[in-house]
């Protein structure tokens, strides 16, 4: 339901201004005037609502992870400058009007006037702030521990927004090229070979290369704009139904099993882990807590599965090495370190150490992968281009030596 910002007067004088959540406008108005016994002087509609729905890039502006980051980085150092949190919010409200960010930041301080809990008041930006965001602000509440909290999750989101920007850096260039030999493929089979082609009409009998060449270049010429719009139709049903939790869970289950996809969701989805249940930890929640809420941050599903049957596997007094044995996210060198900081009492310090580990493996894993893509593309569009050319001059010597 949308929210709506009011500012209303009690019966005797005292301003309000608040905001409230109703079907519509004249709802609203109604219940402020029924139950809450308020004149209403102004109501407007939040439109930072929307990002409550719609996610990181719902409402009437994009909300990324980075402005997330730099929220949470800023309440901290506010919060660090020994301002009240209230206070920081609204701050940060000003500063940041006409944002995204901004308006999500102006429904928090209603709330938080109105007497919402911290946590309450994130919370009802599910798609915005995670469990594991929101759960940590509650701790963070309830134990005067704040400042420790936003500083560990504006670390976590800054990690987690490098590895984002790690895998757009790398899969950038690659899909460049990529496009740029698709698009030299179709224009040497929409202009190239056609003109040539006409060297070949009175030729009776061609070179088996050539007759290739020249029946995919008519094939092309004839169903191109009919594959086109079957590409881009696949296309647009499939951001249509981006959401459905069935094609998600099909995409996640078959991604693992293309070898360098596979790669990049498991050292993903290790470094959430990891970092999730170094800040869980160390904040003091449970290990089959910690384990459960580590898990929903995971990207992909499958792998969430296994997470959430490791703190199943933890309530029934298996150890935390020995159940995280059963998933494919750590190799044994971890699991192996991960059993010594269970013996010797660290397993935060070590959850800690293997986020750093992860990170650096997967740093120098996207830069030995995108070192290798590169020449590998180059080299394939230029065999494709060259093969096409080459084949072409051939046949045209063939033909010159017949009638010779």
């Amino acid at each position: 339901m949308p929210w709506f910002k009011y500012t209303a007067y009690e019966k005797s004088g005292k301003k309000v201004e608040s905001s409230i959540e109703a079907d519509n406008m004249p709802t609203a108005q109604k219940e402020l005037k029924e139950s809450k016994q308020l004149l209403v002087s102004s109501i407007t509609p939040l439109q930072g609502a929307g990002a409550q729905s719609k996610g990181l890039f719902g409402g009437s502006r994009n909300v990324a992870i980075r402005d997330l980051e730099y929220l949470t980085s800023e309440l901290n150092l506010l919060l660090e400058s020994a301002v009240m949190f209230d206070q920081a919010v609204e701050l940060l409200a000003k500063a940041k009007r006409n944002t995204g960010i901004g308006e999500v930041l102006s429904q928090i301080s209603l709330k938080l006037k109105s007497g919402s809990t911290i946590s309450a008041a994130f919370g009802s930006f599910s798609t915005l702030f995670d469990s594991l965001y929101v759960n940590l602000l509650k701790i963070g509440e309830e134990s005067g521990t704040l400042g420790p909290v936003f500083k560990g999750l504006s670390r976590d989101l800054k990690f987690r927004n490098d590895l984002r920007q790690t895998i757009i850096q790398a899969t950038t260039y690659p899909v460049i090229i990529f496009a740029v030999c698709m698009l030299s493929v179709v224009f040497i089979f929409n202009y190239i070979v056609p003109k040539m082609a006409v060297l070949f009409a009175d030729a009776e009998q061609l070179p088996i290369h050539t007759q290739i060449i020249l029946g995919i270049s008519d094939w092309l010429m004839a169903y191109q704009v009919y594959v086109g719009v079957v590409l881009l139709a696949g296309a647009a049903l499939i951001y249509q139904n981006r959401q459905n939790p069935q094609l998600i869970a099909w995409f996640h289950q078959r991604s693992r099993l293309v070898p360098g996809v596979r790669t990049v969701v498991l050292m993903s989805d290790r470094i959430r882990f990891c970092s999730s249940m170094s800040l869980l930890l160390k904040a003091g929640i449970a290990m089959d807590t910690a384990v459960s809420l580590s898990a929903g941050n995971s990207a992909n599903t499958e792998i969430r599965r296994e997470l959430e049957g490791v703190s199943e596997s933890i309530r029934k007094g298996i150890h935390l090495s020995e159940a995280l044995a059963a998933t494919t996210l750590f190799s044994d060198l971890f699991l192996s370190l991960i059993e010594i900081g269970e013996e010797s009492g660290e397993v935060t310090q070590i959850f800690s150490e293997l986020a750093d580990r992860s990170r650096n493996e997967f740093t120098q894993w996207v830069s030995r992968v995108t070192a290798l893509l590169e020449p590998l593309l180059i080299i394939t569009m230029g065999l494709i281009v060259g093969g096409v050319v080459v084949t072409m001059m051939l046949s045209v010597m063939s033909i010159n030596d017949v009638a010779v």
